[in-house]
């Protein structure tokens, strides 16, 4: 047996002791005898140390190609990559009285929180490690459980993989803020090209917008008509061009006051203005009549007026929308023509007149 006994079976009755008190016990493969007063615990603290060091269940041995550069019992580091996810290291407690006997415990500092202790085995198996810094230790004692409390250590690098490293992401957040800086460029030069398509098409709309109220304002003119827009809330008058012309307040339009409207017609067509937008607000919105436009020194113009009265969602009325067409000249001719007619009916009397008291 490793620890000097003959056997671990003792027979009945078969001790002695001699007058030197040496004592004898026999068994079945002979006897031990020792003195009492001369057994003593083995106080000898071992030195620890790492025997193996193993990748994937290998054996590692130094050389060129190895990560490891010395024996593994003079080495105080070890650098792994990322692949060398499973290894094991192997020590031993050299006190060889009984070395079967002998206690183990092992640590790895970063990974493990605490001591394992496991007993006579003396190997440690670790796999899938994150990337970083570690030290494995391990300590053991002799086979009366003295134990050598500083053990041995060895410091441990794992390397990361490639994408893990710091400057694989710091590429990946440049590439990142580039692409991110680079779709803000392209959607301002999007943007940019769309204003500027956008700009072509509204300066197209507006030149034809302004075109076509060209062409309005001159068929407007041609047929001496204008227009006016009437808010009633604010109670502004928005007078076109055409109609500030009929009007004699110059060659472009005018904003008006109700009371500067009230100077410019005449008083009674004012009030039958007033008795058409009632009507119109009633019945249905539309509304149409001559009116007359008066100047301090007497002038006067005839202006047929159209206009329809806007309502809001609850029926109350908010806008009047108008046109308007200068009659002046045709109720000229309708003027001279009754001015005619009236003539030629005081000539027909007196000529009835003369025939009826000639001899």
């Amino acid at each position: 047996m490793s620890d000097g006994l003959q056997g671990d079976e003792f027979t009945a009755a078969t001790c002695y002791k001699s007058r030197s008190g040496q004592m004898f016990f026999g068994g079945t493969n002979g006897f031990n005898a020792f003195y009492p007063n001369e057994v003593r615990d083995k106080s000898y603290i071992p030195p620890v140390l790492i025997t193996d060091f193993q990748i994937f269940s290998q054996s590692v041995r130094p050389g060129a190609e190895s990560v490891l550069t010395a024996p593994i019992t003079e080495t105080e580091r070890i650098r792994l990559s990322n692949s060398h996810d499973v290894f094991s290291f192997e020590f031993a407690s050299l006190h060889y009285a009984s070395p079967g006997k002998n206690q183990y415990a092992y640590m790895m500092e970063g990974f493990d929180k605490d001591w394992i202790h496991s007993g006579t085995r003396r190997f440690a198996t670790y796999t899938n490690l994150d990337p970083g810094e570690y030290v494995f230790r391990a300590r053991g004692s002799n086979s009366d459980g003295i134990w050598n409390e500083a053990g041995t250590a060895l410091r441990l690098t794992i390397l990361p993989a490639w994408w893990e490293t710091p400057w694989f992401r710091a590429m990946l957040l440049l590439l990142g803020v580039s692409g991110v800086f680079g779709a803000f460029r392209w959607r301002i030069r999007a943007v940019h090209r769309q204003n500027q398509q956008l700009e072509v098409l509204v300066n197209e709309r507006t030149g034809a917008l302004r075109k076509s109220e060209r062409n309005l304002s001159r068929a407007y003119a041609i047929a001496g008509l204008g227009s006016f827009h009437h808010n009633l809330l604010t109670q502004d008058f928005i007078w076109s061009r055409e109609l500030c012309q009929i009007a004699w307040l110059g060659n472009r339009e005018q904003k008006l006051s109700l009371d500067e409207v009230r100077e410019l017609v005449h008083p009674d067509d004012f009030i039958r203005i007033k008795e058409a937008f009632r009507k119109a607000e009633k019945d249905g919105g539309y509304a149409a009549l001559d009116i007359r436009l008066t100047r301090p020194d007497g002038e006067m113009r005839y202006i047929h007026e159209k206009f329809e009265v806007i309502s809001d969602e609850n029926g109350k009325a908010t806008e009047i929308f108008g046109t308007v067409q200068d009659i002046s000249t045709r109720k000229q001719a309708e003027q001279e023509l009754r001015q005619a007619k009236e003539a030629a009916e005081v000539a027909n009397q007196a000529k009835s007149t003369f025939l009826a008291n000639e001899p």
